[in-house]
């Protein structure tokens, strides 16, 4: 990694976050994460990290720690990984790693599932008290568009405010259904939440293209929506301790 100012400053932001060095393990995990966070325009958001962790608290230092050491623990070394995952141009095959968040159950006691009422999803999460299942990868590695739970650590106060903070357009949720999950029973399936870029000339068209992680809400910055809300993936078919559905005449959160 000698003479890449990219590697340099990604460094130096995770260091400054938890305060110190990294551990060798912790190093690794970093090198096979850390590339990621780079989006096309050469910029990085690493520093989202801060917020997904609360690095500001000594437990969201050590969640940040023990996580880039579960990535090494998992995909070993960087140059393992790199040689079990090779990226291959035909056909597109390439190699993203989940970046758990160890430790949640420190940083929050709870997340939140915003869901569409309307939908057959939402008579599923009403009679089982459960979400849907959305499998754990059998790979630590993901090679396709995975299917998850996305969760926020905020609960807003309307289905507007939820709906612009996450950044939901209207056409994919009315926002109406809010699921509360404890983190302690989600403890091993949470994960920093990953994005695309559809614009990405260089991978447009691939079936999975174009991603990188993307902790805080900001795709839709052009339609008004303000995002930079901390948003997280859950796998699973996780038990919802919570469940509130919006009243419309009210204009309160009801507890179903």
């Amino acid at each position: 990694m000698d003479d890449d100012p990219i590697h340099d400053e990604q460094l130096a932001k995770v260091e400054e976050l938890l305060g110190r060095r990294l551990s060798a393990s912790e190093y690794e995990g970093f090198l096979i994460v850390g590339n990621r966070f780079v989006d096309r325009f050469g910029g990085t958001r690493i520093g989202e990290l801060s917020k997904t962790f609360e690095t500001h608290r000594p437990v969201g230092r050590a969640a940040l720690a023990a996580s880039l050491s579960r990535v090494a623990h998992s995909l070993g070394s960087y140059e393992r990984f790199a040689t079990a995952y090779p990226v291959t141009i035909i056909p597109p095959l390439p190699a993203y790693p989940l970046f758990p968040i160890v430790g949640i159950e420190n940083i929050r006691p709870e997340v939140y599932r915003i869901l569409d009422s309307t939908r057959a999803a939402a008579e599923y999460v009403k009679s089982t008290r459960r979400l849907p299942l959305c499998p754990y990868p059998a790979e630590p590695v993901l090679r396709k568009r995975p299917q998850v739970h996305w969760c926020a650590y905020e609960r807003w106060e309307t289905p507007d405010e939820a709906r612009r903070r996450l950044q939901i357009l209207p056409g994919w949720s009315d926002c109406q259904l809010r699921a509360t999950l404890s983190t302690a029973s989600v403890a091993e399936t949470c994960f920093v939440a990953y994005s695309n870029d559809p614009n990405d000339p260089g991978t447009k068209g691939l079936e999975f293209h174009g991603y990188f992680f993307e902790g805080l809400t900001q795709d839709h910055d052009e339609l008004g929506y303000a995002g930079d809300a901390v948003q997280i993936w859950v796998f699973g078919e996780p038990q919802v301790t919570a469940l509130e559905e919006w009243d419309t005449d009210k204009q309160v959160w009801s507890p179903l």
